[in-house]
């Protein structure tokens, strides 16, 4: 696990080139400041990257969202990540 509490979940991910994705999905989303102490994960299936975790406000959720859209190799985001304002 990161600093910023993002994980990646790899156990569905068929071949070098979903780790890749999720790997980058990491990077990009641990970079952006607004999502620190977040505790996020990721999964790639095909060029579709699902996202789950907790953040503290929708404009978090769609910070996340938005960062993974941009990544070269996605076609779709799935976004389950649940808010939780409580922390």
């Amino acid at each position: 696990m990161s600093n910023s509490g993002l994980v990646i979940d790899d156990r569905c991910l068929d071949g070098e080139r979903m780790s890749t994705l999720c790997q980058r999905a990491e990077s990009a989303l641990r970079e952006n400041p607004h999502l620190l102490n977040s505790h996020l994960r990721c999964r790639a299936e095909d060029s579709t990257l699902h996202l789950f975790g907790q953040v503290r406000s929708y404009y978090h959720k769609q910070i996340a969202q938005t960062i993974a859209s941009e990544l070269k190799g996605v076609e779709q985001v799935v976004n389950h990540i649940e808010v939780d304002s409580s922390n």
